[in-house]
């Protein structure tokens, strides 16, 4: 149902794309048409973290138009029932660390670092270069 690529590292070097959920389970989960094709769509979108200027326009432009319609697609009643199979695949089973992997993979994939709140006053070793408006 999402799928992720890896900008770096041996995956890049091989050319594969990490899967969360590959082609062949969006039937089990019940993923519309609409949305596949949405996903499909995303292909061609630069990664997040390139530092090419040209690249860097294409992405905004292609998310500017991409948003809205994921929006109304995962909005729409069709997707409930497969985002709601998607999760319980997702979220792991207490007990089975193996369980937690497709968790940790898409985790992994995120532009950012999640962290509690009680972690920033230990290292807070961040600064800010520029204003926040």
């Amino acid at each position: 149902m999402v799928q992720y690529f890896r900008p770096s590292g041996s995956d890049c070097a091989a050319g594969r794309f990490l899967w969360i959920f590959p082609d062949a389970e969006w039937d089990e989960l019940g993923v519309p048409q609409f949305f596949r094709d949405i996903l499909r769509d995303t292909a061609h979108i630069p990664p997040h973290d390139t530092t090419d200027t040209n690249l860097v326009v294409q992405r905004r432009q292609a998310n500017g138009g991409l948003k809205p319609r994921l929006r109304e697609a995962l909005l729409a009643p069709e997707m409930q029932s497969a985002l709601e199979k998607a999760l319980e695949r997702i979220n792991g089973v207490a007990g089975d660390p193996r369980s937690f992997d497709r968790l940790h993979e898409l985790l992994e994939q995120q532009p950012y670092r999640l962290a509690y709140c009680a972690c920033r006053a230990r290292r807070s070793i961040t600064r800010r270069f520029f204003d926040i408006k």
